[in-house]
C-alpha cells in the first residue's frame, strides 16, 4: 500500500513539472491555439451541497467544432485556466458552448452557454493567444456574459515562456488573436 501511495505521490509531482506541451511541433507549418478560460458565478443557490458561487479557473471546457469535418472535441482549462489545442492551419473553428459542472459525491451540478460567432482559422507557422475567455453568470438576474480578454495576452504568454520554456512552440511567431 505504502509502494502504490508514493508512486502515486511521485506521478503527482512530475506531472506538475512539465516543460513542454502534450502536443509539440513536428514542422515549422504546424500551429497552436491558447488562452485562458474563466467561469465567475454569482448569486447562485446551492445544489446538492454544491456551491458554484466564485470564480473557477480549472475545468472549465470548450466544444469546439471543426467546420470542415463536422467534427467535435473539447478542451479543458488546467488549474491556472491555461487550455490549448493544435489546430490544421486555415481550418475554420468554431467555439460552440463554454461548460463548467461540479460534482459533490455522486451529483453533477452544470452550467453552459451556447456561443455564436466565436470562430478562428489558425494560420501556418503561428501560436493564436486567444487571452482569457472570461464567462460571467448572475443567476439573480439570469444574466450571462461572456468576452474575451485583451489585456491578459502577456499572461498567457508568460504561462508558455515560464511554465513550458522548453516547448517547441515558443520558436513559433505568438500572434494576440481576436475572436
Amino acid at each position: 500500500m505504502k509502494k502504490i501511495m508514493l508512486i502515486a505521490l511521485a506521478s503527482l509531482v512530475f506531472s506538475s513539472c512539465y516543460t513542454t506541451l502534450l502536443y509539440e511541433p513536428e514542422k515549422s507549418g504546424d500551429s497552436l491555439v491558447m488562452g485562458c478560460l474563466e467561469f465567475e458565478a454569482a448569486n447562485v443557490p446551492a445544489k446538492y451541497g454544491i456551491s458554484m458561487s466564485g470564480t473557477h479557473h480549472s475545468g472549465v471546457k470548450l466544444e469546439i467544432l471543426e467546420t470542415s469535418t463536422g467534427k467535435e472535441f473539447n478542451v479543458v482549462s488546467g488549474v491556472d485556466g491555461f487550455f490549448y489545442f493544435v489546430g490544421k492551419p486555415d481550418e475554420e473553428y468554431q467555439i460552440k458552448k463554454i461548460l463548467f459542472k461540479k460534482k459533490n459525491g455522486k451529483s453533477w451540478f452544470m452550467y453552459s452557454s451556447t456561443l455564436h460567432g466565436l470562430s478562428i482559422k489558425p494560420q501556418a507557422g503561428v501560436v493564436h493567444n486567444l487571452g482569457t475567455i472570461h464567462w460571467f453568470i448572475d443567476a439573480s438576474n439570469e444574466g450571462n456574459d461572456i468576452k474575451q480578454i485583451r489585456d491578459d495576452f502577456d499572461k498567457i504568454q508568460e504561462i508558455l515562456n515560464e511554465k513550458y520554456f522548453e516547448s517547441g512552440w515558443n520558436q513559433f511567431v505568438i500572434e494576440e488573436t481576436i475572436l
